[in-house]
């Protein structure tokens, strides 16, 4: 029986769904897959949050950087804080920790979708089985500001170490990884970020009637809302924005773990038709019976619709700063279009039906990732099962 172990954690939800996909697409009856929530399993006595507020980084990240739009200035400070005082103070502590793990649980192979400590996680492994750092984001973040670029972390993603295999989802974040890694073997480029193979199969579905089961007019475009698990609560003011313009679609929104959003929109008043979901594990579905998709730049939102052949509507009016090359990337590949206010989003929806260009582009645009990262774990593992006979014979 082969043991993999995927370390993910609670920040956001792209990391966890990845975990999650992966976990589903590699599993195989001679295989046990182990999710790590790597900061609440192994390291939250040392976490900053609970020490100080009684709650942790990462429900921090949540509420404060996701829901409430915390500033750029409080997000790099956030980031500061993590770095200077629990990454850099406690590594010689997260290391022995994460190797005392790994010697306990015996991997065959250890997986990373998230960024910040795959030093101290390589580290740790001391080549005590393969290992490989995938990418969520579609590039690692470069800080362009030299009073920041003290205080963030570097090599969020990779690391200067030729043991991990390191996988990235674009041409950019490959070539970042390259600088990284002396084995050019190890490092490769999938044809995109690892999302839920659902996205990437056909329609099966009739969708004007799935649209009728909703109450949606047939003969008016439907939009799908969607910002990520944590959705900022500023999306009421947008939908009461497009209704003042007298916006001539029909919208689904996706509210995920917030709550209160959820109940603010389901009180509002509109003049469109609106369907108002909670969180969901139908995203994918919902995603198939829309036209178009309104979101932040998330790397998850821009692959998800590309993957379905929709247009994407890109709210860059408020960007991480992690996640401020995602929208120039995407519209420098003509598959999506930003906008900053309600006038602006109401005006790319006036566009559906003549952009042909970014309609081509994205057919184009074929995301195997989650099959080409389970090839290579075959390979991994059979590579590693030869390697173990050779050596007993």
């Amino acid at each position: 029986m082969k043991k993999i172990i995927i370390l993910s954690n609670e920040s956001g939800g792209g990391h966890k769904q990845t975990a999650k996909v992966l976990a589903k697409a590699l599993q195989r009856e001679d295989r046990n897959i182990r999710i790590l929530s790597t900061f609440n399993e192994l390291f939250i006595d040392l976490d900053v949050g609970e020490k100080l507020f009684g709650c942790s980084g990462e429900s921090i990240y949540n509420t404060v950087i996701l829901k409430k739009e915390a500033s750029p200035l409080v997000y790099r400070l956030f980031f500061g804080t993590i770095n200077y005082l629990y990454r850099i103070p406690n590594q010689k502590r997260l290391i022995k920790r994460l190797k005392d793990f790994f010697n306990q649980e015996k991997p065959d192979l250890v997986i990373s979708v998230i960024p910040i400590i795959n030093h101290e996680i390589v580290t740790a492994l001391e080549e005590q089985c393969p290992c490989v750092i995938i990418q969520t984001d579609l590039f690692e973040y470069e800080e362009t500001s030299r009073l920041w670029a003290k205080v963030i972390p570097k090599e969020v993603w990779f690391v200067n170490n030729t043991h991990p295999y390191m996988l990235s989802g674009t041409e950019k974040g490959y070539q970042q990884a390259l600088t990284y890694h002396a084995d050019t073997h190890k490092v490769r480029q999938l044809s995109g970020t690892v999302i839920d193979p659902l996205f990437l199969q056909p329609k099966h579905l009739d969708v004007m009637s799935e649209r009728q089961k909703l109450g949606f007019n047939m003969d008016k475009p439907v939009g799908m809302v969607l910002y990520g698990g944590y959705p900022p609560e500023r999306i009421l003011k947008l939908a009461k924005a497009l209704d003042t313009l007298k916006i001539d679609a029909q919208l689904i929104f996706i509210c995920g773990n917030n709550e209160k959003l959820k109940n603010q929109l389901d009180q509002l008043s509109t003049r469109y038709k609106k369907v108002v979901i909670g969180f969901s594990k139908e995203v994918p579905y919902f995603m198939s019976i829309s036209d178009f998709l309104v979101g932040k730049p998330g790397p998850g939102t821009i692959m998800e619709s590309i993957a379905l052949g929709l247009p994407s509507f890109l709210d860059t009016s408020h960007v991480m700063p992690h996640e401020s090359n995602n929208a120039p990337w995407a519209e420098q590949q003509n598959l999506s279009q930003s906008f900053k206010t309600a006038q602006e989003l109401y005006d790319c929806i006036s566009t559906l039906k003549t952009d042909q260009d970014s309609a081509k582009a994205r057919q184009a645009f074929v995301n195997k990732a989650v099959y080409e990262v389970s090839d290579l774990v075959d390979e991994i593992l059979l590579a590693s099962s030869t390697d173990d006979t050779s050596s007993a014979s």
